[in-house]
């Protein structure tokens, strides 16, 4: 469903219900084939020549508008990227970067068309002193148009007249792509696929190392990408689910997990100033590990005298050399050190 909504704006659940009412299917719709109600009051699947008709999710009163059908259709929940231009459905991403996915698709050809003519450069052809007879024009173009594409190394004899005492005939082939021709449009390829990074709001390190961006740059964008794109659309979509959830039970609620930025060195710190703290129990990392619980892991870890008072110290920052040691330090939070040569950093 999820695939569905970011190639095309428009992802849809399909539910189904059992004899008594409740909730025995969930399942997934390709959204190529399904279409809004003008009034809004279902959905129509056109597939194979026919229409099903489905509800909107927890519409129990509308009757199937289709004849010969069951009469009680299965639901539907709708997701969409939301576009002011249509009221119905929702488009993709990439629609604002059309322009650039269609040059990316054209300059591809062109090189494409390149290598198959085995990287072999345009010509022009000049001949002086002398005209070639119809059957040399026809060979030379034969030769280029025919003979030469598709083979490494050919050879071309070309007939010419004989010179006269008052002229001499002159033959040159000269290429007008001489220089390197790998690669073309290299440059304008790369701003594409950053308008087309732009246009899903993806920091450029996520497909790959890309030149000039530093592990303190790259660090900010991830969390730009995790709180503003991440974790709104994780929001909308529990939100949906969470639909279904209400109708059984308000005990829970469907939360996905986070994108994590935290690696495991760093989660290991965490962990144990929270275990010396006493703020979580053994079993609890234990158990978001993976780890079957041990016995005596939901009690808090009970720390000696001399250790219990350096985490309350810590805690409460009440040591005087570590409250000057704070106040005077730089605001230097999440910056990454630069590169070897570029010398320090300096405010």
């Amino acid at each position: 469903m999820y695939t569905d909504l970011e190639a095309t704006g428009n992802g849809y659940i399909e539910i189904g219900r059992t004899t008594g009412g409740n909730i025995g299917y969930i399942g997934h719709i390709p959204a190529k084939t399904m279409r809004v109600r003008r009034l809004r009051d279902g959905f129509i699947q056109l597939l194979y020549g026919k229409a099903v008709f489905f509800n909107n999710f927890g519409d129990s009163e509308t009757e199937n508008p289709i004849a010969g059908q069951e009469d009680r259709p299965n639901e539907i929940i709708h997701l969409k990227k939301y576009t002011p231009m249509n009221n119905y459905y929702g488009v993709p991403d990439i629609v604002a970067a059309q322009v650039a996915l269609t040059g990316n698709e054209f300059s591809g050809r062109y090189n494409l068309d390149y290598f198959e003519n085995k990287a072999v450069p345009r010509y022009i052809i000049t001949v002086k002193g002398a005209k070639l007879s119809p059957e040399s024009e026809r060979k030379l173009l034969e030769f280029f148009q025919v003979g030469l594409k598709g083979k490494n190394h050919r050879s071309l004899y070309v007939p010419l007249p004989s010179d006269t005492p008052d002229s001499k005939v002159e033959f040159k082939m000269e290429p007008i792509e001489a220089g390197n021709q790998e690669g073309s449009f290299e440059k304008y390829r790369k701003s594409n696929r950053d308008e087309i990074l732009l246009a899903h709001r993806v920091p450029i390190n996520k497909i790959g190392t890309p030149e000039g961006v530093n592990l303190a740059v790259a660090r900010d964008a991830d969390k730009t990408f995790k709180e503003q794109v991440c974790r709104p659309a994780q929001m909308i979509l529990e939100k949906k689910i969470n639909k279904i959830f209400d109708e059984k039970t308000d005990a829970l609620i469907l939360k996905f997990n986070e994108l994590t930025l935290t690696d495991e060195d760093t989660q290991s710190k965490i962990d144990e100033r929270y275990l010396r703290m006493q703020v979580i129990t053994p079993n609890e990392v234990r158990i978001r590990k993976g780890m079957i619980p041990i016995d005596g892991g939901d009690q808090v870890v009970e720390l000696k005298p001399q250790a219990a008072a350096e985490a309350k110290a810590q805690a409460g920052n009440t040591r005087q050399r570590s409250q000057d040691r704070q106040a005077t330090a730089p605001d230097v939070s999440g910056e990454g050190r630069n590169a070897k040569g570029d010398g320090r950093q300096v405010d």
